[in-house]
């Protein structure tokens, strides 16, 4: 079983497809893709073996993998693909789990411009660079870099998602966090109420009493 922690440090890792892969749920390949296999199977594998690298050996075992990853994304799209942002996105985490931050920030700064071309500085994947860069800058203790990026985060997310979705909540926790150590208590409050909000809309959706995001907090 994998711990919930690092299952929900996963799930923010990747995307849906690359967990999938690598869980071994993708099809198999033919025999000719396993004979000369496209840059993209080549990625996939790559981005599999690191995820797996993460999870039973460490972010030190994984990078040298997601940086293999990276030249071969590069080298198939070009430098401004997503699926290089993507790589770049979890690289930054995997150098973040190492406490290496000025790594981590320039690889997510990276992906963030990268999103914010392909995607019209819009989406979730924009949303997912910016809550990220931002983490960073609170590890760093950087605050006052960290709200704003916070906040256009949320402004994006809530364009696309009800108010009560509960995908909000991994902006709005660590957006509580900045706002109390920059003591705005009374900011952060309210958006601690709005978390307890969302997750009493998600209880009395499911019906019962205990909803799944509680239970991987």
């Amino acid at each position: 079983m994998i711990p919930r922690t690092r299952y929900r440090v996963l799930a923010g890792l990747l995307s849906l497809p690359f967990l999938l892969l690598a869980m071994g749920l993708a099809l198999p390949a033919s025999a000719e893709d396993a004979a000369a296999p496209t840059p993209e199977a080549k990625l996939n594998e790559l981005t599999a073996e690191y995820t797996i690298r993460y999870q039973f050996s460490g972010a030190a075992q994984a990078i040298p993998v997601a940086q293999q990853a990276l030249a071969v994304a590069e080298e198939a799209f070009g430098p401004d693909h997503e699926r290089v942002a993507q790589v770049l996105n979890d690289l930054g985490h995997l150098h973040q789990a190492q406490h290496e931050l000025e790594q981590a920030g320039q690889l997510h700064e990276r992906a963030l411009k990268i999103r914010e071309r392909v995607f019209n500085s819009d989406g979730p994947a924009v949303v997912q660079s910016l809550v990220n860069l931002a983490k960073v800058h609170t590890a760093r203790k950087r605050y006052t870099e960290a709200q704003p990026l916070f906040e256009r985060a949320l402004a994006i997310a809530e364009r696309h998602v009800p108010p009560t979705d509960p995908f909000l909540i991994g902006a709005l926790e660590p957006y509580a966090d900045v706002l109390r150590r920059r003591r705005n208590t009374k900011a952060a409050k309210a958006v601690q109420d709005r978390i307890k909000e969302i997750r009493a809309a998600q209880r009395e959706k499911a019906g019962q009493g205990t909803s799944i995001n509680d239970v991987l907090r």
